[in-house]
Parts: C-alpha cells; sequence; structure tokens
C-alpha cells in the first residue's frame, strides 16, 4: 500500500500566542530559542519555521469577522425595508453608495439579509386603511355585538359572494427545475360566474347562482327568498341576525327590513376590510378549491365542446361552469360551517384589544 511505513499523524496540539511569541523573541534577541520550544513542546522544526517567517500573528478562527457594514449600516438597512420592502439589492447598494458612502456588492447586502432573517417572499397587498384607528374601533364594536346575540341565542348568518371563470385554477404547481409549471386553459376565460351564498354554525343555509353580477336590486330579492327559505325551515326571523360586509350590492339591504315580512331582522355590518372576521370567506375558499380540482379534471370536455352540436361554445362553457359550481356548493358540510365560524373567533382578542389584523 501506498501509505504504508507513514507515520501515523499523532494528535493537534494548539501551541499559545504567548508561547509563539516567546520563542520569537528569545530568537531575536540570539537566546536560546530551542531550550524554550524544547520545555513548550514544540517541535524543532515548527518553531524554526516561526522564526524564518518572522513575528506574524495568527489568524481568528471563528467568530465574527470583519464585515464592511457595521451594526449602524446594518440598522438602516433593516429601516428602509421596513419603510419599502419592495427594494432591491441594487438600490440598496445604490443608498449605501449615495448616503452613507460605503460601497459593497450585492452579495455582501444579501448575506447581511439572511444574517438577519430577511427573506425575499412574495408581496401582499394591504389596504392603506385596512388597519385605521376608525376600522380598529368598528371591529371592537362588531365582536361586541356578535357576542351580544351569540348570548341571546340569535340566529347569526353570515353573506357573501364570489366569482370565478374558466381561468380559475391553482397558483402553484411542480415542474422540473429551469423549466416552467405551465398549465393549459381555454383561449378566452369567458364570463364570470356568481354565487351568493349564506352559512350559520350550523350549515350551508342559502345560495343562488347567477350569470351576472350581483347588483343591489337582484341581492335584495336574493335576501328576500333566504329569509323565506329560513322562516321556512322553522327560525323565526325576529331571531335571525344577518352579517354583512360593505360591498356596494350590500349598501341598499336595509330597506328590506322595512317590509312586514322582514320587519323583525336584524343587520350586522362588518368593519371595512375585515374579511377575516367573516366565517363565510373560508368556505368560500374551500369552494374554490373543488372549482379549481373539477376545472383540471374535464379541461378535456371543456374544448371538446357539445357533442350534439346544440349548444354554442360559449353557452356550453356556462353550462359546465354551473355544473361545477353545483358540485362544489353540494361539498359544503355543516361540519365545515361550524368549524369556519369558529376559526374567525381567534381574531376577536385582538379585535377587542384593537390591534393589527
Amino acid at each position: 500500500m501506498a501509505n504504508e511505513g507513514r507515520q501515523r499523524r499523532g494528535k493537534y496540539t494548539k501551541v499559545l500566542n504567548e508561547c509563539r511569541e516567546r520563542i520569537l523573541t528569545e530568537a531575536i534577541n540570539g537566546g536560546d530559542w530551542k531550550l524554550i520550544a524544547a520545555a513548550n513542546g514544540v517541535k524543532y522544526k515548527t518553531a524554526h519555521d516561526w522564526i524564518r517567517k518572522g513575528s506574524v500573528p495568527r489568524k481568528q478562527r471563528g467568530g465574527k469577522r470583519h464585515c464592511k457594514l457595521a451594526g449602524e449600516d446594518v440598522n438602516e438597512i433593516l429601516g428602509w425595508l421596513e419603510s419599502n420592502s419592495q427594494l432591491t439589492l441594487k438600490a440598496i447598494c445604490e443608498r449605501l453608495r449615495q448616503e452613507r458612502n460605503i460601497n459593497v456588492s450585492h452579495q455582501t447586502v444579501s448575506k447581511c439579509l439572511d444574517g438577519h432573517l430577511i427573506m425575499y417572499k412574495q408581496v401582499q397587498n394591504v389596504p392603506d386603511g385596512r388597519n385605521a384607528p376608525e376600522n380598529k374601533r368598528l371591529r371592537q364594536t362588531y365582536r361586541e355585538e356578535i357576542m351580544e346575540y351569540t348570548a341571546q341565542q340569535k340566529h347569526i348568518v353570515f353573506v357573501d359572494e364570489i366569482n370565478f371563470n374558466l381561468y380559475c385554477r391553482r397558483n402553484n404547481g411542480r415542474a422540473i427545475r429551469g423549466t416552467r409549471a405551465i398549465v393549459k386553459v381555454p383561449n378566452s376565460k369567458g364570463r364570470n360566474l356568481n354565487i351568493a351564498g349564506v352559512i350559520s354554525s350550523t350549515s350551508l343555509e342559502f345560495w343562488e347562482r347567477q350569470r351576472v353580477s350581483f347588483k343591489k336590486d337582484n341581492f335584495n330579492n336574493f335576501m328576500r327568498r333566504c329569509l323565506r327559505a329560513i322562516n321556512a325551515r322553522g327560525h323565526n326571523l325576529n331571531d335571525v341576525v344577518v352579517v354583512l360586509d360593505n360591498a356596494p350590492s350590500h349598501c341598499d339591504v336595509q330597506t328590506i327590513l322595512t317590509e312586514e315580512e322582514f320587519n323583525g331582522v336584524l343587520i350586522c355590518r362588518l368593519a371595512p376590510y375585515s374579511p377575516m372576521l367573516n366565517p363565510i370567506e373560508n368556505i368560500w375558499s374551500a369552494v374554490k378549491s373543488v372549482i379549481k380540482t373539477r376545472l383540471q379534471e374535464t379541461y378535456d370536455i371543456l374544448i371538446r365542446g357539445d357533442q350534439t352540436g346544440v349548444l354554442t361554445q360559449g353557452e356550453f362553457r356556462v353550462r359546465h361552469l354551473e355544473n361545477i359550481a353545483d358540485d362544489a356548493m353540494a361539498s359544503v358540510t355543516g361540519a365545515m360551517c361550524l368549524h369556519s365560524v369558529n376559526n374567525v373567533q381567534r381574531y376577536f382578542p385582538a379585535a377587542i384589544r384593537m390591534e393589527n389584523l
């Protein structure tokens, strides 16, 4: 074997800097540096190399290394990102050069941000007034009203609408690294299909779909049919509380309460920019998940169109969307509604304390 006959290397012994300096000082002064080296367990060749190279201090092992960005520079960068999270590495380097006279590379800034757990993420758009003081106060009021109605054993229902079209697909997919995740969609997304729904803590109370968007008049008619259906199920309308957001189609719903048939119904308004407090939003998320799956599975049927030739392509696709919507709404269960109603209550403590949501 090639390694046979070689001595096995012994355990490495670290020599203190003080010992190195003592040997070098003794050699410079013409003393017996060999004796000092032997007394400290340093081999002759090792000590001789130190003397030949001169007094060179050892480099630090581990610990914080020198960096062009000092602590105050890093704090300045973090402040910039707090006010504008979309700053690029190029923009940060440029600001450092102009404002602090520091020239660093993109990689230096990137490593600095990594060290402070600052990651590159997808931006979430948040309306400027979402956490305005007035909206926080309205959230607090809404929470107090809901808890009061719950204590009175009112039948609370939550109302909202969604819409979707042929382009409704999942946002993420899988593909080989370096290639795009491509999903085939029709050449045209077609018209939107709109669904209005009402849930309680026990079930999906009522829902309807239509091919046009919900305006004030047709939404009011929808609410009339909804309240009649709730009453037919045995709920006294005097005990019904309808929770609505501030969508334009909902602004005139108070007028139906002046009608004798519905004058016992109460309306509770959500605070602006507060979808997290409306449990039906969770139901719509589950419904859209089913819709996206069904649209992907039935893509070939959608492209082939009506094999009988009776329906136009546009009509066939709208009816296909309606069938998928019916299947998705049929998947909503009472357990899902109860879970959604309970889930939004985790935001109630923050709403009471008027914290940001």
